[in-house]
């Protein structure tokens, strides 16, 4: 009997199924919590990471053996390995000597199997972190001064938070050429939070599209066998981007970069954007639906905490936001935008008057000023 047993095991061995079967293992999950510091000097970057701590699949890792580091010399261009023995700890230093390099961190178990990619961190002295969409083209670049949001310290989940891309079918024959969305993850579950935003509109989104014999096409740029039917009579220039503030499309303009085929926009929030074809504005142009929550609740939850303005510029011209009652006097002076031609300008209030006191609850008056305009509306703090 026992030879027997001995003779199946070898013949089961020997099988491909079960061959296929006995390599197969879940590889780590990818590093989360990348970030990266320069030393005074510009002569190195130092790399932290979170410790990666169970599977793809969920399960506990108990085999980890380190972390390999890749560095590609331009954002999309070819990564190579530059650490010479797996990395023990969650800290790696590279000499940079003022150079920009962008890199990425993968975990390996004792089997040699590697992790997908973590989110790239560059050497600039910015210290972007970048999540590159499966698409080729469509990225969101956050500046180091707002990506600390995504280390577990520094969010109310207590959990290293990760991005994702989704890409929803567009409707033949609409104005829509494209609906996306960049997600925030949870890093421990993968379920998508909601309430997570940057404190300045300085993230910059870069939505991706096609462009068939000079025609703009729907769908996800760089896609095979473009239907006819979803070739479009527009040109690149006519296009603009919207942002979705949880009830409605907001216009928010952008930027058109032709050479790379992709409409650019900053802003305090990721979320849902969508491409139509549709002019953008020749001037400062405020509209109903960019000011959002027309009623918000700064108490500090984290909810509805801010009221925000978003202006579309294209001429990059200097706006300038005040708040009143509804006596006519002065409550607040908004902090002024970064102001960059056709990525629009967006304005923040927090609720706190111009000594830094929250305000009663009540009505109020915002007047947003610029390019000779002066537009205004009303606002409510519920408290």
């Amino acid at each position: 009997m026992k030879i027997l047993r001995i003779a199946i095991f070898g013949i089961l061995l020997s099988c491909p199924i079960y061959e296929a079967f006995a390599v197969f293992s879940p590889r780590p999950s990818q590093p989360l919590g990348l970030s990266g510091v320069n030393d005074p000097w510009g002569r190195a970057f130092t790399l932290i990471w979170e410790p990666v701590k169970r599977n793809e699949d969920g399960a506990t890792l108990n085999n980890l053996s380190g972390y390999n580091i890749y560095r590609r010399s331009s954002l999309r261009g070819p990564a190579v390995k530059i650490n010479s023995y797996t990395v023990p700890i969650v800290v790696y230093a590279d000499r940079t000597e003022g150079q920009t390099y962008y890199y990425t961190v993968r975990a390996v178990d004792a089997d040699g199997h590697e992790s997908a990619d973590s989110y790239i961190v560059d050497s600039s002295p910015a210290t972007n972190t970048y999540y590159l969409a499966d698409d080729g083209v469509s990225s969101a670049k956050i500046p180091g001064s707002l990506s600390g949001i995504l280390l577990s310290a520094n969010n109310k989940y207590g959990v290293p938070l990760r991005m994702n891309f989704v890409e929803t079918v567009t409707p033949p024959g609409s104005n829509i050429i494209r609906t996306t969305r960049f997600q925030i993850l949870r890093g421990d579950n993968k379920e998508e939070v909601f309430d997570v935003g940057f404190n300045k509109a300085e993230a910059e989104i870069n939505i991706g599209y096609n462009v068939v014999d000079g025609r703009v096409a729907q769908g996800a740029p760089q896609s095979q066998n473009v239907q006819p039917a979803a070739v479009t009579n527009n040109l690149p220039d006519q296009l603009s981007l919207y942002w979705n503030n949880g009830v409605t499309w907001v216009k928010v303009g952008g930027v058109n970069n032709k050479s790379l085929e992709v409409m650019q926009v900053k802003s305090s929030n990721l979320g849902s954007f969508q491409l139509r074809a549709e002019a953008p504005a020749a001037a400062l142009t405020l509209n109903k639906g960019n000011v959002y929550p027309r009623v918000f609740t700064p108490n500090g939850d984290g909810y509805n905490d801010n009221v925000y303005f978003i202006v579309e510029n294209p001429n990059g011209a200097f706006v300038k936001g005040e708040v009143f009652d509804l006596g006519g006097r002065v409550v607040a002076s908004l902090p002024p935008p970064t102001v960059n031609p056709g990525f629009g300008s967006t304005l923040i209030w927090n609720g706190n008057d111009s000594n830094g006191s929250l305000v009663s609850s009540g009505e109020y008056v915002y007047r947003i000023k610029g390019e000779g305009q002066s537009i205004t509306g009303l606002i409510s703090v519920a408290r």
